[in-house]
């Protein structure tokens, strides 16, 4: 008997069920997201946030434990370093194309991508211009094992190449390294644009949060055997 993917109301209970319950519902949502609806997935994912002694930045995909990372890397070891590049930058944007890529500085971004999916890391035969990892997986723990000046510079560079406004704020937050009023006048900015979209006013809900910026206790998942506030619904 085969199995489907975990719905994201399935995920929130398993993970409530083994003891995550001070996982905010976005959190769960970005769980069920990266897993792709794979139950071991998940609680993989829920346990490394768990020990992890901080959370990742609005914005950043989930932290991707070792266990998981070695089931992608050995195919992403087959990458040439500037195909990987060229999918780091897909793992940074919220939904990338080949245009985005060669605006972000990719120029061979076809080559590379044809490459990425002939070892079955992008998905194939799609109609739509949006490149999609193979699982949401690959993406993460690409995104995961990039040392950390490498994700700055795909967000530099996505600063420039996104054509949404609110995007270019966000990987302009996520390349800063500390405060800047620059960074917090765009953000403000896009603050304001989102809201008259009618998307959430608060940069955080959509992934844009200076560098600094303090977040709520609520959300944190504790590290020292303390007892887990209920999730808010």
């Amino acid at each position: 008997m085969r199995l489907g993917p975990f719905s994201r109301t399935q995920v929130s209970a398993l993970l409530d069920h083994r003891g995550y319950t001070a996982l905010s519902r976005s959190t769960a949502r970005d769980i069920h997201r990266t897993s792709g609806g794979n139950p071991l997935f998940a609680l993989e994912l829920g346990r490394a946030l768990a020990e992890s002694p901080t959370r990742p930045r609005p914005g950043e995909p989930l932290p991707v434990p070792t266990s998981l990372r070695a089931l992608v890397l050995s195919r992403l070891e087959m990458l040439s370093d500037e195909a990987r590049r060229t999918l780091l930058v897909a793992s940074a944007g919220a939904r990338p194309t080949l245009a985005l890529l060669h605006a972000a500085g990719r120029d061979n971004a076809e080559a590379e991508t044809a490459q990425a999916a002939a070892l079955g890391l992008l998905a194939t035969g799609q109609e739509e211009p949006a490149l999609r990892f193979a699982h949401p997986l690959i993406s993460a723990a690409l995104y995961a094992e990039a040392p950390a000046r490498d994700r700055r510079a795909v967000h530099t560079a996505l600063s420039t190449a996104a054509s949404d406004p609110i995007e270019r704020a966000r990987h302009l937050a996520l390349a800063a390294t500390g405060a800047d009023p620059e960074v917090a006048a765009r953000l403000a900015e896009a603050a304001a644009l989102a809201r008259d979209r009618g998307r959430p006013r608060s940069p955080r809900r959509w992934g844009c949060s200076p560098p600094g910026t303090p977040r709520r206790t609520a959300n944190r998942v504790p590290t020292n055997g303390g007892s887990r506030p209920p999730r808010t619904r």
